[in-house]
């Protein structure tokens, strides 16, 4: 097996391209650039038969897919992925690398111009290079902005996959594979599944669904035991299993999701047993879990992870049998547990061999003996690893960020007591070298804002940090991860308790000497932008500047926007800011764009022209409605980004200008 540093080395023959890992001086480490850059390496899968890495990997904003075989033979192989921003990456077989990829696209409707982003999924050859789509025979899929969904590499046909996907062909009247008529046959199109060449793209209808159907449930040989149905007139979820021994299904549960909650329950692999699915819930439990399913009974049954402190995060699911080998969860790093035993076992020792870092196994090859392992680290960027069990070997693949990022802060944790209570968990990133007191403060709220931020290194922060700036990342009520009841603390609390948090959080800091009052700026991004204009207008004295990166102005615009989108999607929203209707100036009272004569501070307002999630006019009202109240503001737009910041490029220039606009008002 040729050593995977020579491979590397090799690539950048391949590709013309030189990595530099030389140590340079500090101002230059703390360069935008090397922060704002996308991932050296985003991601690493192993074939099923452990003979090839996929990795995902950039450099100067391009991003590629490069092969890199494990055995003598051939030289790595990098594609270069265009516009395309990859969402996912996992083997089909040992030939054919699937990627989930995204491209956004302006299209004309009736009410006017309209950012989408469209989802599709390829496969790659490992050997010639190609590029084919998957499901794309019927012009059914070409208007469904999603990519539908992965369920299965099928294991008696490597050649093929089991995928679910709206076809806004089919019509009314048709029936599933059984004979059997489904759904209410209302609208004109149905959620299908379909067994997916890996070559050739084309798809083969299995089962056929309705619009009223949401999901379908496999088992480990990939055959059809359960689907769920949506009656859109009662919004009632309906479960039909087909029961052993028959080729029909019958209605075994139904039920309507609880105000607020979310879902009761989502299927998400299958078990040993084929009727009994594994679901994630919460059942009667604060915290998220994993259940199995009985589908005979139409009831959540065994419990198969439930953490007593936080939710489960995601699942770690095997393709190759459609199940869940294990769950992950968040304290301040990713944890992964395994429920088999081997599994768990290979992670302690795992654990042991970096003991500096939290360790988790992205890919394993089929016969286990391979695997990828990723290290996160509080004080460093995180880091690759190929583990080959047999030969107890733990080889370097290589870092996410160049090492000269390294030495930027080290993050911690800073929780604190809210006035009310309520225990508020948090995260403090302190420059290496400057001190531990007096700080000049950059206030970095998460977005979601159904999100949370962690221990692991992150290049938002650890930029400021590199520059001179503790950073302060609270995981303000409403945030995940901490159970439903802390989520449902933060319901209705835009721009008051959640905002709360994030100000008292601030004034611990102030008390415990940690930073200068007189140097504090707020700088987030989607909700987290919100909050940076919250700051700025509902708690003035506090902040010497603010800046907004994809944020929520308008809360007034942003709800009827929803309204149009449908009643599901205002009840959500609603739900977690106030009701349009009845609690109009309660909104509008925390509303930022319709506060701006509170300012005090320079705000400076970056946005991305594709965002599709808070589209660009939230800015726009903001910068208009500061501009006619003679407030300081500054404009900044990231053409051809979308709301994630995926490219390197915008994200370097997000950095340059955010840092710039700092260091003018509470730079040393």
């Amino acid at each position: 097996m040729r050593s995977i540093n020579t491979l590397v080395a090799n690539l950048a023959i391949t590709m013309l391209v030189a990595f530099s890992f030389s140590q340079q001086a500090f101002a230059q480490q703390a360069s935008a650039k090397t922060f704002g850059e996308l991932p050296l390496i985003a991601d690493a899968e192993i074939s099923p038969d452990g003979k090839t890495i996929a990795m995902l990997q950039s450099t100067n904003d391009n991003s590629y897919i490069v092969f890199y075989d494990m055995d003598n033979e051939l030289d790595p192989v990098a594609i270069q992925l265009g516009e395309s921003r990859v969402r996912d990456l996992f083997w089909g077989n040992n030939e054919r690398l699937i990627l989930l990829a995204s491209n956004t696209i302006s299209v004309n409707t009736t009410s006017g111009v309209k950012i989408y982003e469209f989802k599709r999924y390829f496969t790659l050859g490992r050997f010639d290079g190609s590029m084919t789509r998957l499901m794309n025979s019927s012009e059914g899929f070409e208007n469904v902005i999603g990519a539908g969904s992965f369920l299965h590499t099928l294991p008696d046909d490597d050649q093929k996959v089991l995928m679910a996907n709206y076809d806004t062909s089919w019509r009314p009247g048709q029936n599933d594979r059984a004979g059997q008529r489904v759904g209410n046959n209302a609208g004109s199109g149905g959620y299908n599944l379909y067994k997916v060449d890996l070559y050739s793209g084309r798809e083969k209808t299995v089962r056929r669904g309705s619009p009223s159907t949401r999901d379908w449930v496999v088992d480990r040989d990939g055959n059809v035991v359960a689907r769920v149905d949506l009656d859109p007139a009662t919004d009632e979820r309906r479960i039909f299993a087909k029961l052993p021994d028959s080729n029909r299904f019958k209605k075994v549960a139904s039920y309507k999701q609880p105000p607020g909650r979310g879902t009761l329950f989502t299927f998400v692999g299958a078990s040993a047993d084929p009727m009994r699915p594994i679901v994630r819930s919460y059942h009667d439990s604060d915290k998220l879990g994993l259940f199995e399913y009985d589908l005979e009974k139409g009831e959540i049954s065994t419990p198969l992870f439930n953490n007593n402190t936080y939710d489960l995060d995601s699942t770690i699911y095997d393709t190759t049998a459609a199940t869940v080998i294990g769950a992950r969860y968040i304290d301040d790093f990713v944890r992964d547990q395994y429920f088999d035993a081997a599994r768990r076992s290979n992670v302690v020792s795992l654990g042991a061999a970096l003991s500096a870092a939290t360790v988790s196994v992205t890919s394993e090859s089929a016969d286990r003996n391979l695997a990828v392992v990723r290290a996160d680290y509080n004080d460093r960027p995180s880091a690759y690893y190929l583990f080959d069990k047999p030969a107890g070997s733990l080889e370097p693949l290589g870092s996410t960020y160049p090492p000269n990022a390294a030495r930027s802060g080290i993050r911690s944790r800073y929780d604190f007591s809210a006035s009310d209570g309520l225990s508020i968990p948090g995260y403090l990133t302190k420059p290496q070298g400057l001190g531990a007191s007096n700080l000049p403060l950059i206030v970095l709220p998460h977005g979601g804002p159904e999100g949370r931020d962690d221990m692991s290194f992150y290049y938002w922060a650890n930029f400021y940090a590199a520059r001179g700036y503790a950073v302060y990342q609270p995981n303000f009520r409403g945030s995940d991860g901490y159970g439903f009841s802390y989520r449902q603390a933060g319901f209705g609390e835009w721009g008051r308790k959640m905002q709360s948090d994030i100000t008292e959080g601030v004034q611990k800091l102030i008390a415990d000497g940690v930073v200068d009052p007189n140097r504090i700026c707020i700088v987030g991004a989607s909700y987290g932008g919100y909050a940076a204009l919250a700051g700025a207008t509902l708690t003035p004295d506090i902040y010497a500047c603010a800046v907004s990166v994809n944020g929520v102005a308008d809360l007034i615009h942003m709800l009827s926007e929803e309204k149009q989108t449908g009643e599901y999607s205002l009840a959500y929203w609603e739900r977690r800011i106030g009701d349009l209707g009845s609690e109009r100036n309660e909104i509008r009272s925390v509303s930022p764009v319709h506060n701006v004569e509170n300012i005090q501070a320079p705000v400076l307002l970056i946005h991305s022209k594709d965002d599709t999630v808070v589209p660009i006019s939230n800015s726009w009202r903001m910068r208009d409605a500061m501009k006619e109240a003679g407030k300081k503001v500054t404009y900044y737009e990231l053409d051809g980004e979308d709301h994630w910041l995926s490219s390197g490029k915008t994200r370097t220039a997000m950095l340059e200008q955010s840092i710039k606009f700092i260091d003018r008002y509470i730079g040393r």
